[in-house]
């Protein structure tokens, strides 16, 4: 046998592929062809799960709205009215998009803020917050 057939018989020895990390390396001695087949493998079975995946519904996406209706009402850019506001246009649009929402108090306070036809958008329900009201005595008459 000549050393180039000796080469070739090392490189396409059966060795197996090693977990390291999280992820598999192939050994000098694995087929390329055998090392290129489980790569593509491995990749199709990650497309197949990350397609899968569904994004989670924005938890407070009723409030968001509101949010963009006033801004949307009173013609702003999310600049400005963050602006307005007084927070940064980044936590303005979480809030739009329905991912984060604002402290309680300070949804009070923006409300307060707000003239009345805008604040009445804004219903602390719609942010996940539960606000007992007080019930009526009754009659004991």
């Amino acid at each position: 046998m000549n050393t180039k057939s000796n080469e070739v018989s090392k490189i396409t020895q059966k060795v197996r592929p090693l977990q390291v990390g999280g992820h598999t390396e192939y050994t000098m001695g694995q087929s390329f062809l055998e090392g290129l087949a489980i790569i593509q493998s491995e990749k199709s079975k990650n497309t197949l799960a990350t397609k899968k995946k569904v994004k989670p519904a924005p938890l407070y996406r009723a409030g968001g709205l509101a949010f963009r209706a006033i801004r949307e009402k009173l013609n702003l850019t999310q600049n400005e009215f963050a602006n307005l506001l007084r927070i940064s246009s980044e936590t303005l649009s979480s809030w739009e998009r329905g991912i984060n929402r604002p402290r309680f108090h300070s949804l009070l306070g923006l409300k307060a803020s707000l003239p009345v036809e805008y604040a009445a958008l804004l219903k602390v329900e719609d942010f996940g917050y539960h606000v007992q009201h007080p019930q009526e005595p009754k009659d004991t008459d």
